[in-house]
């Protein structure tokens, strides 16, 4: 069997005398004394204790003095009973207090960090994806290579092709096939440039025709781009103080709803961790 004894602050310097006195009765084994030990009293031992004599407290307080005998009811309540479950759990919450009180960093991951990320996912509800935006065309959507553009029959435009390095308008071809013949045989002549657009004006089917290089996905849109900005410019060449513009830009496809479903559940999915997040932090 083992007896707790708890031995007052104030006495600390009775007990090197005391432990000399216990351990000689050990030695002999007087009282039946074997083993001695020593040991500070836990926070929670204190918290206890308290917690006990509030327990006592109360009682002294609601029942008649002169009908109870209190240190009966003491030695009663010390030797055949356990501090009440309200009171140690009383005892544990303000331990738990003045632990958490000490501990910042602990106090704002329990408080400050749930908090923070709560406002995130409320925030990430508002959260919309746009799409990207379009992208204007111009010859530098081509190549970084200077651009030249060949042209048949198109005295009237060849000053308004823009943004090409050289415009070869010297021709006077009238047959589209024999345009392209002559397209075809001057692949390989244009230097330090790159020719991917050319254009056959009034062929003999009195039709525009534009010639593209099919290894260039740019070349078809960029070509009736070029054909009709051409156009305008010289509808107005002659009056004076006006001028045209005419500006393309290309943008992906709409998204579809199974991607809308799919950005939806990502969105979902993000949310639920930073709302998770709180409940394993405030439990810790």
């Amino acid at each position: 069997q083992e007896l707790s004894i708890s031995l007052p602050k104030a006495d600390v310097r009775e007990f090197p005398d005391a432990i000399r006195r216990v351990n000689a009765l050990a030695e002999t084994r007087k009282y039946g004394v074997v083993s001695l030990s020593m040991a500070v009293s836990t926070l929670e031992d204190v918290y206890l204790r308290i917690a006990t004599q509030s327990e006592r407290a109360k009682i002294a307080r609601h029942e008649a003095v002169d009908t109870i005998d209190l240190d009966a009811l003491s030695v009663m309540y010390e030797t055949s009973t356990q501090p009440r479950f309200v009171g140690q759990t009383r005892a544990m919450i303000v331990k738990r207090f003045h632990f958490a009180r000490r501990n910042r960093c602990a106090l704002f991951i329990q408080l400050v960090a749930p908090l923070i990320c709560v406002l995130i996912a409320m925030f990430m509800g508002y959260v919309t994806i746009s799409d990207p935006p379009g992208v204007e065309f111009g010859n530098e959507l081509m190549s970084p290579i200077p651009q030249k553009i060949t042209t048949t029959n198109c005295q009237a435009l060849n000053p308004h092709f823009t943004g090409f390095s050289t415009v070869d308008g010297d021709h006077d071809i009238v047959d589209a096939r024999t345009f392209a013949h002559l397209l075809r045989d001057s692949y390989n002549d244009q230097g330090d440039q790159e020719r991917v657009i050319s254009v056959a004006c009034n062929d003999t089917l009195g039709d525009t025709l534009l010639f593209v290089n099919a290894t260039n996905y740019a070349s078809s849109p960029l070509a009736v781009l070029q054909l009709y900005r051409a156009r305008a410019a010289a509808a107005v060449a002659n009056q004076a103080g006006v001028t045209s513009s005419i500006r393309t830009r290309y943008r992906p496809l709409p998204s579809s709803e199974a991607d809308d479903a799919q950005v939806a559940a990502l969105q979902s999915m993000l949310m639920a961790i930073f709302i998770m997040i709180p409940f394993t932090f405030i439990p810790s």
